[in-house]
Order: C-alpha cells, then sequence, then structure tokens
C-alpha cells in the first residue's frame, strides 16, 4: 500500500484550521481559523511552494468555520461562528470586502456558490439553509429552507444543476431545487447514515455525476444519480466502512474516481472507485497526517 509524502508544511494560523479551499484555477489556497483570520496562499515559483500573499482579518469575531470560492475566483465567502458570511471580491490578488451577510440566528457552519456564481448558499446551526442571489455586489436572500431537525453542517451545490445539497446533524443529507417562484424546497432526502453527516463532495466531471458523504458513522457513502433529464434521483451505490477509529470530518473526491478522507483519527486515506462506483479499494494513507483531528481535505 502506498504511503502519502508529506511536500510541505506551513505555520498558517494562531488557532486551529478549520478548511482549507483551492481557487478554481488553482492559483491560490485559502484557509481560515479560530483565528477568526482567513489566509491566502500562493504558489511559489520554482518550486517554492506555498507563500502567503495576504491575510483577511477584522471582519470576524469567532471562528472562521468555512469558505468558499466563486466560479474564475473572483470572489472568496467566509463563514463564521459569529451568524455572519464575508465576501470578498479578488482583483489580481488583492482582496477587497464587499459585503457582509446577516440573518442566521446561529453559527454559520458552510457556504457555497453555484456554477453561475450568482447564487451563494449557507448554513447554521439554526437549522437553516439560505439562498442568496448576487447582483454586482449586492446580496439578497430569495429563500429560507427548514427542514432540517438539527445543526446544518455544510452545503453543496451540484456541478452542472441548480440543485443544492445539505448535509446535517440529523443524520441525512437533503437536496433543495427552486418551484420556479424562488421558493427553494426538498426534492430529496438521502437517509442512511446513523450519526451526523460532516460533508458531502461531488465528483468534478459532469459526466458522472455522483456524491459522496461522510460522518460521524464512520461511513463514507457514494451516492449515484439515476435521474433522468433535468430530473435527479440519488441512490446509494457503495459504502467505505471500518478504515477510520473516529469521526470522519471531511471527504473529496477527484475527477479520476479517488475518495480522499481525513477523520478524528489524526489519518489521511484515499480510495479507489470502480467507473461504475459500485465498489473501492484503498489506495493510499497517513496514520499521523497530524498531531491532532484532520478537519479538512482537498484534492
Amino acid at each position: 500500500m502506498a504511503r502519502l509524502e508529506l511536500v510541505q508544511e506551513v505555520e498558517a494560523h494562531e488557532d486551529r484550521v478549520w478548511e482549507a479551499q483551492w481557487s478554481p484555477c488553482g492559483r491560490y489556497l485559502a484557509s481560515c481559523s479560530g483565528d477568526r483570520s482567513v489566509a491566502v496562499w500562493g504558489r511559489g515559483g520554482d518550486g517554492e511552494g506555498l507563500r502567503l500573499l495576504t491575510r483577511l482579518e477584522d471582519a470576524h469575531r469567532r471562528t472562521v468555520r468555512r469558505l468558499a470560492w466563486a466560479p474564475g475566483g473572483r470572489c472568496l465567502a467566509a463563514a463564521s461562528f459569529d451568524a455572519t458570511v464575508s465576501v470578498w471580491k479578488n482583483v489580481a490578488g488583492v482582496f477587497n470586502l464587499v459585503g457582509t451577510l446577516e440573518g442566521h440566528d446561529n453559527e454559520v457552519k458552510g457556504v457555497a456558490w453555484d456554477c453561475s456564481g450568482n447564487l451563494l448558499a449557507t448554513c447554521s446551526r439554526d437549522k437553516t439553509v439560505w439562498v442568496w442571489e448576487m447582483q454586482e455586489e449586492d446580496f439578497e436572500c430569495v429563500s429560507v429552507m427548514h427542514g432540517h431537525s438539527a445543526d446544518v453542517k455544510a452545503v453543496l451545490w451540484h456541478p452542472n444543476k441548480e440543485l443544492l445539497f445539505s448535509a446535517s446533524y440529523d443524520d441525512t443529507v437533503r437536496s433543495w431545487v427552486d418551484d420556479g417562484d424562488d421558493d427553494w424546497t426538498c426534492s430529496q432526502t438521502l437517509a442512511g447514515h446513523a450519526s451526523t453527516v460532516w460533508e458531502v463532495a461531488f465528483r468534478p466531471a459532469v459526466d458522472r455525476p455522483y456524491l459522496v458523504s461522510c460522518s460521524a458513522d464512520l461511513d463514507v457513502k457514494v451516492w449515484k444519480d439515476e435521474g433522468k433529464g433535468d430530473d435527479s434521483d440519488f441512490t446509494l451505490a457503495t459504502t467505505i466502512a471500518g478504515q477510520h477509529k473516529r469521526c470522519i470530518y471531511s471527504v473529496d473526491v477527484n475527477s479520476a474516481d479517488q475518495v480522499v478522507t481525513g477523520a478524528g483519527d489524526n489519518t489521511i486515506r484515499v480510495f479507489q472507485l470502480t467507473e461504475d462506483a459500485a465498489s473501492s479499494e484503498l489506495l493510499a494513507t497517513n496514520e499521523k497526517a497530524h498531531a491532532a483531528d484532520v478537519n479538512c481535505v482537498r484534492w
């Protein structure tokens, strides 16, 4: 079995790092932390690795939990435990605060842009999912969705459909669609996990879209879209079980059908899915990837 090799380690923040996200072009890496800041990193030349470009501070009073890049990397959104989301405009590597979204009653746990870059979804400990519409640099909330019975941990858009997914402490994943009048409704509930669903990820290629979810039940589940045309109908394709000893906090999948997981056992694992996503094989692992919980993994 292959072992993951450490390429670079950077001292990014003064507190726990919750998430890191590559910009769509791969030029920037953004990270966020309990120190209430967002750090933006750039790739150095001649194999220098990552170097700190700027630190976005003073926008939040509490932990910054999640990040999301808009298509093209033109904006970066940051979700915070202070119940707000900050939006930063990127102009040639200079980031300016252009908006602060307020409305949630409690910690904002997740944020995600749709494929057009016009819609932004947020989710919160208040059990709601919000959809915001961006017009130039102004944001308007167009829908508030109630349906989960507990904290909503993450939101994610379908890569090529106006279909939104949310993962919750209530052990489910829900999908949401616009009924045509800016009234978003739950179109499907994916039940199968036995504990909190911490994160969901989509295979980036659009020819064979499938959704991957990870949970405190120590399982990773792969869901295939069996719907026709614009309709979606996700069914369970396979479960990756028994590979971590503690809660799986993060999951991601690439276009080569490789799933990476990070967990509370300090371990990162990589799995290869078959083409039909019906089974998987463990490819690589690092059981001491970090000295504490692995909160985020990204390809």
